[in-house]
């Protein structure tokens, strides 16, 4: 057989083997139209593929290559992304709601309006996303990567981030109401309104911070590495700063009402202000705060 021939003859063989992608979306669309639920498609190359719009609940899509694929408006409840390669996937809008995407990676990735309310990713790795408005209530994403994300004006609400990577992040206007961030790093975060009321902050990294009318009353923050942190105008009413480092943190016009810094690390300004309660030019808005924590913490210093 001539050698041409032969080449042809593989090349073909392939083809029948390993369908193009565009083919192997097409038959899913199909198997989606006949059955909504339940597909078993782990381990599959729909990378840039168009998938947009697909109803697929409930289904197996763990280790699957998604790369640059088109996923937007997409209904994928309780499915499974487990390792799954998403980078650059266009998830913009889609309903994720209760699916696993734990070690997944998502980097790059657009998920600007998506839902993934009860979502678990943990382990996963969402460099660079972008996921404004997006709605991840009550997620579990501990020791999960975001650095440079940008979640602005998502709702992180009850969500669980211990541990996690947060480091230069856009989260303004963003609502981190009871969150957990226990020992995760936001060193260069961007947090201007955000709501972090009650949200869990102990050990954190805020260092660098843009915390510029953030409203953390209640917030726990023991032990919170706040230095050179911008709080101007932010709220810290009953805040728990005990053991946290404040030194080089600009808080002109910030609220400190019942806060507790035992122990804390404060400039000698803002320890004087805090002890006597007086408002200046640099202080317009300050409160006083437990007299006995403000001793100790200037002490301290």
């Amino acid at each position: 057989m001539p050698l041409k021939s032969i080449v042809q003859t593989q090349e073909n063989t392939s083809a029948v083997l390993h369908p193009p992608v565009a083919h192997r979306a097409a038959c899913l669309r199909q198997r989606v139209a006949r059955h909504g639920a339940g597909h078993e498609l782990g381990g599959q190359d729909f990378s840039a593929a168009d998938l947009s719009r697909l109803r697929l609940r409930s289904s197996d899509l763990t280790g699957c290559k998604l790369t640059a694929a088109d996923l937007s408006e997409g209904r994928f409840e309780l499915s499974a992304f487990v390792n799954a390669d998403l980078d650059a996937a266009d998830l913009s809008r889609a309903v994720l709601r209760g699916c696993s995407l734990a070690g997944a990676s998502l980097v790059g990735a657009k998920l600007d309006g998506a839902v993934l309310e009860d979502a678990r990713l943990s382990g996963a790795r969402m460099l660079r996303a972008s996921a404004r408005q997006a709605c991840l209530r009550r997620c579990s994403a501990d020791a999960s990567q975001w650095s440079h994300a940008d979640l602005g004006g998502a709702d992180l609400s009850d969500a669980s981030l211990g541990k996690a990577d947060l480091s230069h992040v856009s989260l303004v206007n963003g609502n981190l109401c009871r969150t957990n961030l226990e020992s995760s790093d936001l060193h260069g975060a961007d947090l201007r309104q955000a709501y972090l009321g009650q949200a869990v902050m102990i050990d954190i990294n805020l260092s660098g911070a843009d915390l510029r009318g953030a409203d953390l009353r209640f917030a726990n923050l023991r032990g919170a590495d706040l230095r050179d942190a911008d709080l101007r105008e932010a709220m810290l009413t009953e805040a728990c700063l005990e053991g946290a480092d404040l030194r080089g943190a600009q808080w002109a016009g910030a609220t400190f009402a019942g806060a507790s810094v035992k122990e804390a690390q404060l400039d000698g300004a803002l320890a004087s202000h805090l002890e006597t309660g007086i408002q200046g030019r640099q202080s317009a808005g300050v409160m006083g705060i437990y007299n006995d924590s403000v001793m100790a913490s200037k002490g301290s210093v």
